[in-house]
């Protein structure tokens, strides 16, 4: 019996998000940054690791933005420094199945 760290295994999930947010550096923007981070469509049964936590979860958990009724996405942030210093962090939360609670915008 081998024990599986997941922790050194890359997500399908991560390396979306990761692809996603590259092509958004040169021109950031919240709404594109979290659109990144609501993306909850799972990934293929193939793709899915076997972490011993059964299919379902898996699926469940494949999806950047995780939606269910006791476990899931809470809150999404985007953060944008500027060159000269300024700032600009937008944060949504969300509630169980993924409802949007509200939204918080701070500029510095």
């Amino acid at each position: 019996f081998e024990k599986l760290d997941i922790r050194d295994e890359v997500r399908p999930k991560v390396l979306k998000a990761k692809a996603a947010l590259s092509e958004r550096l040169d021109d950031p923007q919240p709404e594109a940054l979290l659109a990144i981070l609501s993306d909850a469509q799972t990934a293929p049964f193939t793709e899915l690791p076997d972490t011993g936590v059964g299919l379902a979860t898996e699926t469940l958990l494949s999806s950047v933005f995780i939606a269910s009724p006791t476990y899931g996405t809470r809150a999404s942030t985007a953060l944008i420094v500027q060159a000269d210093g300024t700032r600009l962090m937008v944060e949504r939360s969300f509630g169980p199945y993924g409802g949007r609670l509200g939204e918080v915008e701070i500029r510095v």
